[in-house]
């Protein structure tokens, strides 16, 4: 078949397997320790108090994750249309991750005038981990929906260096207000090199101080600014927190003991994150390189800039994290889409050979991927950490006809987002360990959460348990003489 006759299909196979690589199996794990928890129960107290301006832990004003709210309203919003569910918080990542695919397809055809590049940089994004991985496309986390704005508006940029149009410098600016909105600093870490790109053409940097962009970049960046302030006057204390963990906090320490080497990312591209495409990426860039098509070529030397100077700046900061790179994935899929159909071009062998090589390298690229993310050991209820167990255990005592309710408790002892959030959703009480209840028996899921009961001078007796890993607890005040 002939790559035109086969283009009217792209769209539909793109659909399916984005809808299956980021909708399918999304709501069966349990609620992620640490970030997915606590924005789980940011949305969740959100829809209980009505206050969408301020996201709220415990709800008190949240100083600790001092993201602007947008991927909350989204949470917010998926929970009042399908209910309190994992599926539902999970939503909005997995909406922005196919948005990203096809917005890639719809850029490379509309405006890099060739739809199989569009397809097969699709293909490339969906199978690459470092994208798809929980995190990202595949949880309740802020990077997904980063990656989408991200992306946007740097092709709308691009397509104003080339063009000079209104309508991209308005869109640019929508989209780079959507990415503050949705990381805050992190928003912007992409800006460096698509306007160091600006001075590459006498045109371009003629048209970067136009003063159609740099109104749309002032209404955006005060627009931003202007939710700052806003959120001051609700909560004071907020620019502070921004300051002491955007602004210096995360790029001059390692926090939360998150250190690693400067070639952290490069490790981790190289080792799961771009894998197989890794492996042939010297060979695709030089075909991308060769190609006729001179705004192909423009186009993944943008990526590639601003792949490797973003890569620079998260590698520079001392605070590193897997999933900082997800960012990188769509403009290293351009380039290597590219390269793909150049590869196509060849004249070896017949074209029936090269298609259906290239067939088998997607297939299996797209279905290691989906294997890995859908059914790794690591997600099964024997693998799961004692902190992802409660929603299983107070399942468990709900279908055993307990009134979990009202007749049980939760200690508090240290954070645990998917503790609290699971107790806010069966409506378990959650009480400190010195104001516990002695009436009434304690959930827990921890071995040494028994022992710091203990240790505050109460007798504990284990009277039932579930797979010996959470149990409930029968909890007396010791007596003076024992």
């Amino acid at each position: 078949m002939q790559l035109k006759k086969a283009e009217s299909y792209y769209p539909y196979v793109i659909g399916v397997l984005a809808l299956l690589m980021f909708l399918f199996k999304l709501g069966t794990r349990p609620l992620q320790l640490w970030d997915e928890s606590r924005l789980a129960i940011n949305a969740y107290e959100m829809v209980q108090s009505g206050n969408f301006w301020v996201t709220t832990y415990l709800f008190e004003p949240d100083l600790w994750n001092t993201k602007p709210p947008l991927l909350i309203w989204l949470m917010a919003g998926s929970i009042k249309l399908f209910g309190y569910s994992e599926f539902a918080l999970r939503l909005p990542s997995a909406i922005a991750a196919i948005a990203l695919a096809f917005s890639i397809y719809w850029f490379c055809k509309k405006h890099l005038k060739n739809a199989t590049v569009g397809f097969l940089s699709s293909l490339v994004l969906i199978s690459s981990y470092g994208f798809t991985r929980d995190h990202v496309a595949f949880s309740a986390d802020y990077d997904a929906l980063l990656c989408l704005w991200l992306f946007l508006y740097s092709i709308q940029l691009f397509m104003y260096y080339r063009t000079g149009l209104l309508k991209h410098a308005l869109l640019f600016g929508l989209f780079l207000f959507l990415a503050g909105m949705t990381k805050g600093i992190a928003g912007y870490l992409l800006l460096p090199p698509i306007v160091l790109f600006g001075l590459s053409k006498k045109e371009y940097l003629r048209r970067l101080f136009a003063g159609k962009l740099i109104v749309s970049t002032i209404f955006s960046l005060a627009a931003i600014i202007g939710y700052y302030f806003l959120r001051e006057s609700f909560s004071e204390g907020y620019i502070e927190a921004i300051k002491n963990n955007e602004l210096g906090g995360r790029f001059n320490e390692a926090l939360e003991g998150h250190a690693h080497p400067f070639y952290f990312y490069l490790r981790h591209i190289a080792q799961q994150g771009f894998v197989p495409w890794l492996y042939v990426l010297p060979f695709v860039l030089f075909l991308t390189f060769k190609s006729k098509h001179m705004g192909v070529k423009q186009f993944s030397a943008y990526s590639l800039l601003a792949m490797l100077v973003y890569l620079l700046i998260i590698s520079i900061a001392n605070t590193k994290l897997r999933w900082y790179d997800a960012p990188i994935y769509p403009f290293l899929a351009i380039p290597v889409g590219v390269g793909l159909y150049e590869f196509l071009q060849l004249k070896f062998s017949t074209k029936t050979v090269r298609v259906s090589i290239l067939s088998v390298v997607m297939v299996f690229s797209v279905g290691m991927v989906f294997g890995k993310n859908k059914f790794a050991k690591k997600y099964t209820p024997e693998r799961r950490v004692d902190e992802e167990r409660y929603a299983e255990f107070y399942q468990y005592l709900v279908d055993s006809g307990k009134d979990i309710e009202n007749d049980y408790q939760a200690v508090s002892t240290y954070y645990n987002g998917a503790k609290i959030y699971y107790n806010y959703i069966f409506g378990v009480n959650q009480v400190w360990i010195s104001k516990i209840d002695t009436s009434k028996p304690v959930l827990t899921c921890h071995g040494w959460e028994i022992e710091m009961i203990e240790k505050e001078g109460y007798a504990v007796k284990i009277i039932e348990d579930l797979n010996q890993r959470c149990f409930v607890c029968e909890v007396k005040k010791k007596k003076a003489t024992d």
